[in-house]
């Protein structure tokens, strides 16, 4: 038996089911683990919106003294089997890497939620959460940020598709901030937008992005027929395609949260049947596939956009990143040319038929950022649509797939999620404004440098105990006015 005492900090408000079931169980899990353990429930008793860093800041100013090291754990966790190891740690670890709403895979490689283990010199180093985020959002992503500024360990890891063959120098088009181009489509190209049709890129969106602060939401437009068809990437950190029904309404299919890395990007749409699908790096996205619940609308013959949604609307939201190619089918590929096409990170030519892919007549649209002349994109399918850059810099950088990043050591803990009403994404956008104000804080203030971790945390904390309590023996219990 360990002789390290662990603290379970639970932050809590209006789920008495789930505390009901939460605090035996755990309780159960742990003593059966052989593992010293006290819980402390943090309730926060007002009405503002809930902020999930401050009341586990609060527990752990009040209780730092009765533990050697802490859990931050969700009242609607539950730990499975034999699979969550909650002892003694030396680092900041993450235990809550295969939830069962989200078929038990990981979030998305830099989640930090759930559950989350933490020495005390650690979190004291970082200044613990900040007590800015309110409602839900954002805390999370902002703890990781302290503890790569703060220089905690964390593991390196290589994430992605890797291989020695997966990386090269390219020519690239580089997007910045007023970047398109414009795509003047034949009849063929126009056509192929009434069927069915695929669309592929290679492609960089840069994370590095300034939102929008009197809007609800951000998107950066990738390719756009207007009025049609869009494929962009979002403030969520998603590439997001979407059509157009004939009520007017978008239907859409999102990619999975993305780090900053190259990205295979595959698109598909199946007019008879209605159904889009979305692939990333060889792989459909966890949302795929959507099937529209209406007839796409029949699209006009109009200019085709990269990097914006239309140049002379006036509008800021253009594409940074950077692309190194487009192609165009007027058919859905299957996921098997799609996955031949990706080739383990060595793209293949989508010009020459293989085994595994035999569609090249039915390619009507493809450029590559290596040929450019006179400001102008070489379509090398047999269409030679003519597709005119502005303000869009050629340069060669060296690109590959997968990526090295500073994630949470984890362990692979499965957990259940008792249900609940979710409060946080309706697709691409938040239910909630107050998400929208911790996603713009975030963005906008924290990743710039704008906010000083020593003066948002441990250290600025403010609270009043409006009651006390214990339960199950030592296990306590705390209300707090934040």
């Amino acid at each position: 038996m360990q002789k390290q005492k662990l603290g379970i900090l639970v932050p809590y408000r209006n789920r008495e089911d789930h505390l009901k079931y939460f605090v035996p169980t755990i309780k159960e899990y742990l003593n059966d683990k052989g593992i010293q353990n006290s819980i402390y429930i943090i309730e926060q008793g007002n009405k503002k919106p809930f902020n999930r860093g401050k009341l586990l800041n609060v527990g752990y100013e009040l209780f730092k003294d009765e533990c050697d090291y802490f859990c931050f754990h969700d009242v609607d966790l539950i730990p499975q089997e034999d699979s969550c190891d909650y002892s003694v740690v030396h680092r900041p670890t993450h235990l809550a890497s295969r939830l069962s709403k989200f078929n038990y895979q990981l979030v998305y490689d830099e989640y930090f939620g759930g559950v989350t283990l933490f020495t005390k010199n650690h979190f004291e180093l970082i200044n613990g959460f900040s007590n800015e985020y309110w409602g839900w959002g954002y805390e999370d992503d902002d703890i990781l940020y302290r503890c790569r500024k703060r220089g905690v360990p964390l593991s390196e890891n290589r994430l992605g598709k890797y291989s020695k063959l997966s990386q090269e120098n390219k020519m690239v088009l580089q997007f910045i901030d007023k970047s398109y181009i414009k795509v003047i489509p034949d009849q063929v190209l126009s056509d192929t937008f009434k069927d069915s049709f695929t669309i592929q890129l290679l492609l960089y969106p840069s994370h590095d992005l300034i939102l929008n602060e009197t809007s609800t939401y951000d998107e950066y437009f990738i390719l756009s027929k207007k009025h049609y068809f869009n494929l962009s990437f979002t403030s969520g950190l998603q590439l997001k395609a979407s059509i157009v029904d004939k009520n007017g309404k978008e239907w859409m299919v999102l990619s999975p949260r993305l780090a900053e890395q190259w990205i295979h990007y595959v698109f598909t749409y199946d007019k008879k049947s209605g159904i889009m699908r979305s692939f990333v790096n060889g792989v459909e996205s966890s949302t795929s596939p959507v099937v529209m619940g209406g007839i796409s609308i029949s699209p006009a013959k109009s200019f085709m956009y990269m990097g914006c949604d239309d140049p002379f609307t006036g509008k800021t939201n253009n594409f940074k990143g950077y692309i190194n190619q487009t192609s165009i089918w007027n058919k859905d590929l299957k996921w098997r040319e799609i996955k031949s096409l990706f080739n383990n990170g060595n793209i293949s030519d989508p010009l020459i038929n293989t085994q595994s892919y035999n569609s090249v007549e039915n390619l009507v649209y493809h450029v590559n950022a290596e040929f450019v002349n006179d400001k102008k994109l070489t379509d090398y399918s047999e269409f030679n649509t003519e597709s005119i850059l502005s303000d869009v810099i050629q340069k060669n950088i060296n690109v590959k797939f997968g990526y090295l990043s500073l994630i949470p050591y984890r362990r692979d803990g499965k957990f259940t999620c008792l249900e609940h009403q979710e409060s946080g994404w309706d697709n691409s956008k938040y239910k909630d404004f107050n998400s929208r104000e911790n996603q713009l804080r975030f963005f906008n203030k924290v990743k710039r440098n704008l906010v000083d971790m020593k003066n948002d945390g441990l250290s600025t904390l403010d609270y009043k105990t409006l009651q006390t309590d214990t339960f199950m023996g030592e296990n306590k219990y705390v209300k707090v006015d934040i």
